[in-house]
């Protein structure tokens, strides 16, 4: 019997946390959208996977709350091409945390995670030769009335 009830809450323990996950009523996610080009998919998830991705850990050991939205960020990756011929990623995060800007400029991400300004440059640069646009904005929690 015990191994029994040990299973259920084990079982139970992922649906719980992914529970724990939801936004209630004003809360604030913040969404970014990129809509990659075709020929620029697998460009753009080498950079995702092997830049954006460390130099966001990285960034979230120097800020804790950025760090904690990181750990909790949803990638959703697109199964086909979108209506307008592009690949569309979306990112959720389950609030917003700011990095301060660098004073040497840059993007404030891959900057607080140690990279040069010349590097953030060129990172960001390929990000916009990937996509064809890019949006991103917070939104609030609100149930229908």
């Amino acid at each position: 019997m015990r191994y029994i009830i040990f299973a259920l809450v084990l079982g139970l323990a992922p649906s719980l946390h992914a529970q724990s996950r939801l936004t209630r009523p004003g809360d604030t996610v913040w969404v970014v959208v990129h809509r990659v080009r075709p020929d620029s998919r697998m460009q753009y998830d080498s950079l995702m996977q092997s830049v954006w991705a460390p130099a966001s850990r990285r960034a979230g050991e120097k800020y804790p709350a950025y760090g904690r939205l990181i750990a909790e960020r949803r990638r959703y990756v697109p199964t086909q091409l979108a209506g307008d011929s592009t690949y569309p990623y979306v990112y959720v995060y389950l609030g917003q945390a700011n990095i301060p800007p660098s004073p040497g400029g840059g993007n404030n991400v891959l900057r607080a995670a140690g990279l040069s300004r010349a590097q953030a440059d060129s990172f960001a640069a390929g990000l916009r030769r990937f996509t064809v646009s890019g949006t991103s904005g917070a939104l609030v929690d609100q149930p229908y009335r």
